[in-house]
C-alpha cells in the first residue's frame, strides 16, 4: 500500500472543493458580469459594465464586518499581489460606504484598489452569492474563474491569485 504524502492530500482536498464549488454555482460559466450597480466611495453610481478594465484583473466582494476579509487582504502582502493591486476591484456589501471606508483604511497595502459599496445588495443577488469572501478572476469584461471563501490552505490561494495576475502584467 503507497500512502500519499500530507500536502499532496490537503492539496487534492482543497482542489476537489474548488472544483465542487465551481460545479455547483451558475456563475461559474465564463461570460460577462451580470447587470448591477455599485456605488463609488465619493457617493457616484457605478454599473456592473464600467467595472471592467482591459486585461486581467480580480473582482473580490467582500462583507463588512467578515473575520475572512483580513484572511484574504493579507495575501496582498505578497510581492506579485501587491504589485498588482492597481488591477483589484473590491466591493463590500450590502454596506454602506463609511463601512467600506473604514475597510479600506484598515488596509493601506490595499489603497491603490478601486473600493465600491453594494448599499442594497443588488450585486450580491446579481453575483448569486451565498457566502462571502468571492474572488472572481475577469479577462476584460469576462468572468474566468471564481473562489468563494478563503482556501484552507492560504499558500495555494495565494498561487492562484498570483497565478492570474502575473499572467496579467503589462
Amino acid at each position: 500500500m503507497r500512502l500519499v504524502p500530507r500536502s499532496c492530500a490537503r492539496l487534492c482536498a482543497t482542489l476537489a472543493l474548488v472544483l465542487c464549488a465551481s460545479a455547483s454555482s451558475p456563475l461559474r460559466a465564463e461570460g460577462p458580469l451580470p447587470a448591477f450597480t455599485v456605488v463609488d466611495l465619493t457617493g457616484a453610481e457605478v454599473a456592473s459594465a464600467d467595472l471592467r478594465r482591459d486585461g486581467r484583473w480580480l473582482l473580490i466582494y467582500v462583507t463588512p464586518e467578515s473575520t475572512d476579509n483580513a484572511e484574504l487582504f493579507r495575501l496582498f502582502r505578497a510581492p506579485a499581489l501587491a504589485a498588482a493591486v492597481d488591477r483589484l476591484t473590491v466591493i463590500v456589501g450590502p454596506g454602506t460606504s463609511e463601512q467600506a471606508s473604514a475597510l479600506r483604511a484598515r488596509y493601506p497595502a490595499l489603497h491603490g484598489a478601486r473600493w465600491y459599496v453594494d448599499a442594497d445588495g443588488q450585486a450580491e443577488r446579481a453575483l448569486q452569492l451565498d457566502a462571502t469572501p468571492f474572488s472572481l478572476s475577469m479577462e476584460g469584461a469576462e468572468r474566468k474563474t471564481s473562489v468563494l471563501g478563503v482556501l484552507p490552505d492560504t499558500t495555494l490561494m495565494q498561487s492562484l491569485l498570483e497565478r492570474w495576475v502575473a499572467a496579467s502584467a503589462p
